[in-house]
């Protein structure tokens, strides 16, 4: 995204030579921008976001404190008219006290008559992390006792106001697995200095490498 952003601020610009004589200075103002592109998507996405979070919980939402975010918020209420969805949660903090994390998820809700752990993006598609942060939002809740039958991410678009969902729920239990293996990388990475924590303490990252090997050497 950034490397388009620049792209074709470049391509726009690259005419100017009154505003950019040189190529230095028409690279710096292509990074910065970027810069100011990512940072107004951020604050678009974190409005949404609180946005949504009032709406469910039945809190006044002013017409005109949506401006920028009306798009995303009526891609929103439209899905959820959709698709007659409950709604249970709305920015739950979840923690797995085995696996030693801890994250705060979107919603949950009744998806279809069954529970759904849902992630909100305002983002411009659909990436590869998405299914990795779904996955150990599915796993903590489960882990506190939540019923979890299903996951999915509601993309929200800024610019044409349409949703877009996606369904993650054949895909959890690969996706925690997948979480789970980044996990152990990170503790395995930062050991020295996590030498208190739960998690190196009781060896788990030790454990899931010979449950690996063991599994690996029986095929």
């Amino acid at each position: 995204l950034a490397t388009r952003c620049m792209s074709q601020f470049i391509r726009d610009n690259k005419s100017d030579r009154n505003k950019y004589p040189d190529l230095e200075s028409l690279l710096k103002a292509a990074e910065k921008n970027w810069r100011d592109v990512r940072d107004e998507a951020a604050g678009i996405g974190s409005k949404v976001h609180g946005l949504i979070e009032r709406y469910i919980k039945r809190e006044a939402v002013y017409t005109g404190e949506i401006s920028t975010a009306e798009n995303s918020f009526n891609a929103f209420k439209q899905w959820e008219k959709e698709h007659d969805v409950k709604w249970l949660q709305s920015e739950l903090t979840v923690y797995h006290s085995i696996e030693c994390y801890a994250g705060t998820l979107d919603a949950i809700c009744l998806f279809e008559g069954k529970p759904y752990v849902i992630d909100f993006k305002t983002s411009s598609g659909f990436y590869d992390t998405f299914g990795l942060q779904i996955g150990s939002y599915a796993m903590a809740a489960r882990h506190l006792g939540h019923k979890i039958e299903g996951a999915g991410i509601l993309r929200l678009d800024k610019e044409t106001g349409l949703p877009e969902w996606k369904d993650y729920s054949n895909r959890v239990e690969r996706d925690s697995y997948a979480f789970l293996h980044l996990l152990d990388y990170l503790y395995c990475a930062a050991e020295r200095k996590l030498k208190n924590n739960p998690r190196t303490i009781e060896g788990k990252i030790k454990d899931r490498k010979s449950t690996r090997l063991n599994s690996s050497h029986r095929t």
